[in-house]
């Protein structure tokens, strides 16, 4: 009932407030408008997508997108990425040692939070996992270091002993036509990592010292 009360007692107040404050505007002069003016109710951003996207189906632009993408893609399948740069034929037969030795720039934990290796500790991975296999990488462009390589694959034990790594050439392609996996090296990670620049050539680990690689080059003509 108190609450009530003061419900009704407020409503004259109220109405006095609303009939005070409308004619207020009435002594405001008008002085037009300065610079430009906008709607209020832009088109929200996300449904202005959705339609250009929906249109976009509708006209046909998407689909004819996809089959450019496709074709694209099929081509670079069948032709392989782009060659990594800097690559020659190899004019010589030499064998160089690659010491895979690098030095941490932070400290290395555990799962358990502990201390493997401290910063600054140098770390040779053929310490701790020998190479397997041996790694022949070639152009896969030129068909006398693909036979080679074939060859070689067959001669240390098939491809549970080697992988062929592509500096050039389709991995599908060749894949498809000799029966045997291709690789490539993508970017020239690898071969820069290396610092291989002539093919082909064969990484595998020293016999001599176990904690160095070995990168033997091969003159074919």
């Amino acid at each position: 009932m108190a609450r009530a009360k003061a419900n009704w007692l407020a409503l004259p107040v109220i109405s006095a407030l609303l009939s005070f404050s409308a004619p207020a505007s009435a002594g405001v002069e008008k002085i037009g408008v300065f610079g430009n003016t906008y709607s209020i109710a832009e088109k929200d951003a996300v449904n202005a997508i959705k339609d250009r996207i929906r249109e976009l189906y509708r006209n046909g632009t998407i689909d004819k997108l996809k089959k450019e993408w496709l074709e694209k893609a099929k081509w670079r399948l069948r032709h392989g990425p782009d060659p990594v740069p800097g690559i020659v034929v190899a004019s010589q037969n030499r064998i160089r040692t690659f010491d895979p030795t690098f030095t941490l720039d932070h400290d290395v934990f555990d799962h358990e939070g502990r201390l493997i290796a401290a910063k600054g500790t140098r770390v040779n991975p053929l310490d701790y996992q020998p190479l397997t296999k041996q790694y022949i990488f070639i152009d896969g462009r030129d068909k006398a270091q693909v036979d080679w390589a074939l060859k070689k694959l067959k001669e240390i034990g098939g491809i549970a002993k080697g992988k062929i790594i592509l500096v050039g050439g389709s991995p599908l392609r060749l894949a498809e036509q000799y029966g045997v996996p291709f690789y490539f090296d993508q970017f020239g990670r690898i071969t820069h990592r290396l610092g291989i620049t002539a093919v082909p050539c064969v990484l595998r680990q020293s016999s001599k010292n176990p904690s160095l690689a070995e990168i033997e080059e091969v003159a074919l003509r």
